[in-house]
C-alpha cells in the first residue's frame, strides 16, 4: 500500500472514531501526532524535488516555531 494511502486512512480512521465519541480530545492529538511522525518518516525516504521542499519549508517553520513559542508558554 502506497504511503499516502495508508496516512489517509489513518487520518480518516482518527477522524471516525472522534466523532463517533470513541477517544477524546487529547487522544485524538496524540493520535495525529503519531500520524505527523509517520508522515515525517515517509517523507525523509521520498524522493523530493528541490522546487517542492522549498514551497515546504516555510510551512514547517510555521508550524515548529508556532508549537515551540506554545510550550514555552506552557512553561516547558
Amino acid at each position: 500500500m502506497k504511503d499516502s494511502t495508508l496516512l489517509t486512512q489513518q487520518v480518516k480512521d482518527l477522524e471516525t472514531k472522534r466523532k463517533n465519541g470513541e477517544i477524546d480530545t487529547r487522544q485524538f492529538y496524540i493520535g495525529l501526532l503519531d500520524i505527523l511522525a509517520n508522515l515525517k518518516d515517509a517523507l525523509a525516504n521520498e524522493n523530493i524535488s528541490e522546487a517542492d521542499v522549498k514551497k515546504q519549508i516555510p510551512l514547517l517553520l510555521v508550524f515548529i516555531k508556532s508549537q515551540i513559542t506554545d510550550m514555552e508558554n506552557r512553561g516547558h
